[in-house]
């Protein structure tokens, strides 16, 4: 069965479609969540993060177009693995925290601070320099890692990385922000 007959059949609600098309499509969600987590999640993870990419198909059965499929289904695994990796993240730093002796209130402002001006002027970088930055900077990443999730040479990485620290320091300065 092609996707479009699939899509057709589960915009009607036909579930034994939606069926063929999660068969049909489970391995490729998969191999995306798995490519950008670099064994960051646990299998239950995973598990999760696809089920949630098939609901969210489910739930917008209506307005898929089979022509896009693959790259709406790309998408969302994506953002649910990102926002994964996020919460993982918050998780690992709160039992840091825990562990380390708390520092006053005004040291935290500050470095709270400091973490919200930076991530303001990475947020304002192109789109792939923005995902090489917060990959790199908040979930270290790998170079290598980085190269191969996105699809770019290392050296490139590199070089995106070193703008881009300059294109950031350039900013803060500009704002009168610096660090």
């Amino acid at each position: 069965m092609d996707d479009k007959s699939i899509l057709l059949n589960m915009a009607k609600g036909d579930v034994a479609s939606y069926e063929v098309l999660i068969d049909k499509y489970t391995r490729y969600v998969v191999a995306i969540i798995k490519r950008i987590a670099i064994n960051n999640l646990s299998n239950q993870d995973i598990e999760e993060i696809t089920a949630d990419v098939f609901i969210k198909l489910w739930e917008n059965r209506e307005k898929l177009i089979a022509d896009s499929l693959k790259k709406y289904m790309a998408i969302i695994a994506r953002n649910l693995t990102l926002n994964r990796l996020r919460k993982v993240n918050k998780l690992c730093e709160l039992d840091e925290e825990e562990s380390i002796d708390l520092d006053t209130p005004e040291k935290e402002l500050i470095q709270k601070e400091m973490q919200t001006i930076l991530l303001n002027a990475i947020l304002s970088f192109s789109e792939i320099d923005k995902e090489i930055f917060i990959r790199r900077f908040f979930y270290m990443q790998k170079i290598t890692d980085i190269a191969e999730c996105i699809g770019i040479p290392e050296n490139t990485v590199h070089t995106k990385i070193a703008r881009g620290k300059k294109k950031l320091e350039k900013l803060l300065l500009q704002r009168g922000e610096i660090i």
